[in-house]
């Protein structure tokens, strides 16, 4: 059967675990990530429009 989410759920799980080992991406990693996609996004851009 579905769980839903309700109080008690929420209330009744973890925190993580702070020996186990890092998940997910850390602030610092998301922003160099987007400051490099950007760079490349304008970049793709300017010789598009160079291209016309």
């Amino acid at each position: 059967m579905k769980q839903y989410l309700s109080m008690k759920n929420l209330l009744s799980r973890r925190a993580p675990n702070p020996d186990r080992a890092e998940a997910g991406f850390t602030l610092m990693e998301t922003l160099v990530a987007l400051v490099i996609l950007t760079f490349g996004l304008l970049a793709a851009g300017q010789m598009m429009y160079l291209a016309m």
